[in-house]
């Protein structure tokens, strides 16, 4: 027996969802206690499992997922890169760190299935560096995504292209290699306290330092497509010898911060000194 086309029973998914839902349907989330009950049977039977959620949401912080895409201070990123205000990547981090429980880790992203490759979001090569210059010295987990690791452009939105080893920007591998080996080695930059430090220029300009593990490192970065000339207006001592990156030019002595558009500066000091 054929069957007309009914609601429910075939013809055009999307009409249908259209005439038979409406937007509060689709905002509805699965209960957190389902969540919860699920990562409490997992880790039954796999006490090591992690789970990763694709979501921002407290009340699923840490119950069950132990790590979760930062998309909020992903979204503040993209923006200042793209001539926003930098000043609201601090605030999205002060929300992520306020609204969840404490030690509840996000990622820090750039580029994933989801987005456009972070070289084209942000502004190109020198914007994708000094986004994850941020990624990598802030407190979230950093995410290497689609070879982002040699500059990768191929793909858009979820990426079906193969990645091509042998091209993409030649300036990346290096400094990946120089970042990556700069957080591994010192436990400041991936257990340290972070502090954010005012600037003369809040709208372009993020300067933060991260310390701990007998090491401090000093970071200015100007997200904005337009060069900074500006100062930190908080104490930071002396000390501090700049981190130099694989074509890199030495920059002015802090306090003063001169920097191109989408330029960083990575300060270090081995022992600590009380700000004079």
């Amino acid at each position: 027996m054929k069957r007309g086309v009914e609601d429910g029973h075939g013809g055009d998914v999307r009409q249908q969802a259209c005439r038979r839902f409406d937007q509060s349907h689709f905002c509805r989330k699965i209960p957190a206690d389902f969540w919860s009950d699920l990562g409490k049977q997992l880790r039954q039977t796999r006490p090591n499992v992690l789970l990763l959620g694709e979501c921002e949401t407290p009340d699923l912080a840490l119950k069950p997922f132990a790590l979760d895409y930062g998309w909020r201070l992903f979204g503040a990123l993209k923006d200042a890169a793209n001539g926003g205000d930098a000043s609201k990547v601090e605030a999205a981090w002060r929300g992520q760190r306020d609204e969840f429980p404490p030690g509840m880790p996000h990622l820090s992203l750039q580029d994933n299935w989801d987005t456009p490759r972070d070289v084209s979001a942000f502004g190109g090569a020198v914007g994708a560096m000094a986004a994850a210059v941020l990624n990598f010295t802030t407190t979230g987990v950093p995410l290497l995504y689609n070879g982002m690791e040699i500059g990768n452009a191929g793909g858009g939105v979820n990426p079906h292209l193969p990645i091509n080893w042998n091209g993409g920007d030649p300036r990346f591998p290096s400094f990946y290699r120089q970042l990556i080996a700069l957080r591994n080695k010192n436990a400041s930059l991936h257990a340290g306290i972070l502090t954010w430090l005012p600037n003369s220029a809040p709208s372009q300009l993020l300067s933060y330092t991260r310390s701990g593990g007998g090491t401090e490192f000093l970071v200015a970065i100007n997200l904005s497509p337009s060069a900074v000339h500006g100062t930190l207006t908080a104490p930071i001592g002396t000390g501090w010898q700049e981190v130099l990156f694989p074509g890199g030019a030495a920059h002015a002595a802090f306090p003063q911060i001169i920097l191109p558009p989408q330029g960083f500066a990575v300060f270090q000091r081995v022992s600590i000194q009380s700000p004079c």
